[in-house]
């Protein structure tokens, strides 16, 4: 491993991987939140908590339409169109 700082102008880390990573660090943060408040006896530090909780999410939404954006992110699975699907002429299985 090479600890030094180069003199290098360009960025080790696409913006596609930094952008990821952001997003995750957003998510975790929210998921610790939530474990947070499931716990926590304390009503002011239960309202801090609350009050951060769109923020982060308003944030992560902001990277998820970057990502979209510049089409870096996959479309999730969805249901076959069963209407689609019975109307089509049924394949020969052989």
């Amino acid at each position: 491993m090479d600890a030094h700082v180069t003199d290098s102008t360009s960025s080790p880390f696409s913006d596609k991987l930094m952008l990821f990573h952001g997003g995750l660090s957003g998510s975790v943060a929210l998921s610790n939140m939530g474990a947070a408040l499931g716990q926590v006896m304390r009503h002011d530090i239960a309202a801090e908590l609350l009050a951060l909780i769109p923020v982060i999410g308003k944030y992560n939404n902001d990277g998820i339409n970057m990502m979209i954006e510049h089409g870096w992110l996959e479309e999730p699975f969805t249901a076959p169109d069963r209407k689609r699907l019975s109307e089509s002429p049924p394949r020969n299985q052989t």
